[in-house]
């Protein structure tokens, strides 16, 4: 029974709710009847219910606009966010790609390091690099640290891009040096998702 009653509370209030504005109907009627100069009061009075629920109804809509666009405005920054770390993401996806690859680099001749390697991480790092600058945008308005970040890991992005390329050209026999601007690529890149983070 009280399950009953939890499940159908709302239908019962407003059951009861419309048996009691009936009842105020016919009695107001009846006393209309009996004095006819209780009318002006009557309609005085409905007149101030009727503003006031007016102004309840317009007070409860501008609530829900809000709440609406409030929950939109937030739809939005959580997606600019995830669109930041989604790309600083990929920076160090790049990053685990390489470590493996370069860890046998030693074994490899230029040439197969070339073919197996380089041109496909050069092409990743290019991609990234040019969306670089959209997600430097869209950091901006978000938070000035974090469009901070954003604007250093383009720049260590772009740098690592021009050792690849040294790389490719065979001027780069050396893997230590792209391994620690690698290092530092990642540490910007880990910045960028805390960052984030902590914004959400």
């Amino acid at each position: 029974m009280i399950n009953w009653l939890v499940k159908n509370a709302i239908t019962i209030i407003l059951i009861l709710l419309g048996i009691f504005i009936f009842y105020c109907l016919v009695y107001t009627i009846i006393l209309l009847r009996r004095d006819p100069q209780l009318a002006n009061a009557y309609v005085a009075t409905g007149t101030l219910i009727l503003a006031g629920a007016t102004i309840l109804l317009a007070v409860l809509s501008w609530q829900s606009i809000k709440s609406g666009y409030d929950r939109e405005k937030r739809g939005r920054r959580e997606q600019r966010l995830k669109e930041v770390t989604d790309w600083a993401i990929d920076i160090l996806s790049c990053g685990y790609e390489e470590s493996i690859v370069t860890f046998e680099w030693q074994s490899l001749t230029l040439k197969e390091f070339e073919l197996i390697f380089l041109d496909h991480l050069h092409n990743r790092f290019s991609t990234l690099s040019s969306r670089s600058s959209y997600i430097w945008r869209i950091a901006l308005p978000l938070d000035k640290d974090l469009a901070q970040a954003v604007l250093i890991t383009t720049l260590t992005t772009a740098r690592h891009l021009k050792l690849l390329n040294l790389a490719r050209a065979g001027k780069i026999k050396n893997r230590k040096s792209i391994g620690k601007h690698r290092t530092l690529l990642n540490s910007n890149a880990t910045d960028i998702i805390e960052k984030a983070t902590k914004l959400l």
